[in-house]
Order: structure tokens, then C-alpha cells, then sequence
């Protein structure tokens, strides 16, 4: 049916436990089984998605080398929706841990003509056009699902309850 596959992985196992102690282990073996059984699946329809919280910017670089070495060959990094303004320091780090990426990424294209990373593909005018309408959330056209870690279903990532931080606890609860 030629479907594709984002999981939401959000790195190694310090920053995939921001989100969900102990899950990280839970994933780890599942890449390995969906690469292992289902190898062209898993090259050609398995994307990860890593949501990048200010926390985890530490562990960006090694992320991308773990999912690198997994054999996964369509990332996307994308930033936490509601968490607080970077500082300058969180800033400097998340640059230099691009630095780090963007060096091995260049060189894995170096070795294998791929571009693991979306960020750092080239794109054609009519993809960038489509991408721009599709801003709004995925549950308007019924075509995606999300899973969280905890095996929540969800018609649209921005619902995923485990990504939400809401500063204020009225909001919070009204949310609830």
C-alpha cells in the first residue's frame, strides 16, 4: 500500500527520557527489529521525527549519529512548541552541536550520496510551495495519525500530550 512511517524518536537516552523515562529502550529495539525484518521498509518508508526541547540540545549531535548508525536515512528536527525562549548559552550549544551535525551529515553524503536530514536536502520550488500549505495541523486532510510513546493516538502531532509544556496552570487545567 506503499504508506510511509514517522516515529517520533526524540534521540539518544537522555533526551528521549525528557519526554518518557524508559521508553528509549522500548525504541532502540524496535528500530532494530523494523530495520532487521523489514530492511527496504525501513530505508525507503521510515521517517523519525526528534522534537528538539531546550534540555536535550546537549545531546543533538549524538542523537543524529545514533540514528545515523541505525541506517536511518529520513530525519526531520523540529523545535518544542511552548517551551521558553532560548538563552544565549542554549543558543551558542545548539549551534555548535548543528556544526557537529552538518560536518557529519557532509560527510556521509561524502560516502553515500544520502542526505539522512531533511533540513539539509535540497528541495524543489513545488515541494517548498506544498510544504507552505500544509502548515496547518495534519488532522484537516484525515490522511495522518500520530502514536505518542505512551500509545496515544492522535490526528495531528501539535496534540501529542507528552510535546506540550503550558506555562500557565489555569491554561493547563482548562486544557485538561
Amino acid at each position: 500500500h506503499r504508506f510511509n512511517v514517522q516515529i517520533s524518536v526524540d534521540g539518544i537516552e537522555p533526551s528521549q527520557a525528557l519526554r518518557a523515562p524508559g521508553s528509549f529502550a522500548v525504541i532502540d529495539r524496535l528500530l532494530d527489529g523494523l530495520r532487521q525484518r523489514h530492511r527496504g521498509f525501513f530505508r525507503r518508508r521510515v521517517s523519525i521525527a526528534v522534537t528538539v526541547s531546550a534540555p536535550a540540545i546537549p545531546h543533538l549531535a549524538d542523537s543524529f549519529d545514533y540514528l545515523l548508525a541505525k541506517d536511518v536515512m529520513d530525519m526531520a528536527f523540529t523545535p518544542a512548541i511552548g517551551h521558553p525562549r532560548l538563552s544565549d548559552s542554549q543558543l551558542t550549544e545548539l549551534d555548535r552541536q548543528f556544526a557537529r551535525i552538518f560536518r557529519r551529515a557532509r560527510a556521509h553524503y561524502q560516502a553515500t550520496g544520502e542526505v539522512p536530514l531533511a533540513l539539509f536536502r535540497k528541495q524543489a520550488p513545488e515541494a517548498r510551495e506544498a510544504e507552505e500549505s500544509d502548515l496547518a495541523c495534519a488532522a484537516t486532510d484525515g490522511n495522518n495519525l500520530v502514536v505518542d510513546v505512551d500509545g496515544e493516538v492522535y490526528p495531528c502531532a501539535l496534540l501529542i500530550r507528552s510535546c506540550q509544556r503550558v506555562a500557565r496552570p489555569a491554561l493547563a487545567r482548562r486544557l485538561a
